[in-house]
């Protein structure tokens, strides 16, 4: 499993479109509460790379996790870019267990690991 430690990353720092901010066009997963920093989960999906935020100034190609039944969560590594990982880029694709907690309109990943899991379902 890798490990990541929240290095001052701040919820604005990664414009986005995920969860329970998203319009009705592009579902997200769960919503977060009002300070943005969520509870600690644990969820599992297939890493994508699509574009998230259409039509704003903030419309991007973005790593996502596919959750399963059309919901979808923007990942971010702590202490990562928020633009661009390369390491998870390389397991797109591939079916993650993913740790962490939602920051406003991403997920902030503290650890994950490739799993032989199931993919949830679309």
């Amino acid at each position: 499993m890798h490990d990541e430690s929240d290095q001052g990353s701040t919820p604005g720092a990664a414009a986005g479109g995920a969860a329970g901010n998203s319009p009705p066009d592009t579902p997200g997963a769960s919503p977060t509460d009002a300070a943005g920093t969520g509870e600690a989960q644990c969820l599992t999906g297939r890493l994508e790379r699509a574009k998230v935020d259409i039509g704003s100034k903030s419309e991007r190609m973005a790593l996502r996790l596919a959750l399963g039944e059309g919901r979808w969560v923007v990942l971010r590594r702590a202490g990562q870019s928020p633009y661009q990982d390369l390491e998870l880029e390389s397991l797109q694709g591939q079916v993650l267990r993913v740790e962490g907690r939602m920051r406003g309109s991403y997920f902030l990943v503290q650890h994950f690991q490739v799993t032989d899991d199931a993919p949830p379902q679309a």
